[in-house]
């Protein structure tokens, strides 16, 4: 059986993996120049 948790617990863990799960990827995508040591000041010039 699941856990005993109140349902605004169980939907705000929901709501939070869901945030989790969207900006996942653009913070792997960012880590790649991030690591080479690209400048971040130039970004303004891909956009």
């Amino acid at each position: 059986m699941l856990l005993q948790l109140p349902v605004s617990a169980i939907l705000l863990d929901a709501i939070a993996a869901a945030a989790a799960l969207i900006y996942a990827p653009y913070l792997v995508v960012a880590y790649g120049p991030l690591q080479v040591g690209y400048d971040l000041s130039g970004l303004t010039a891909i956009i």
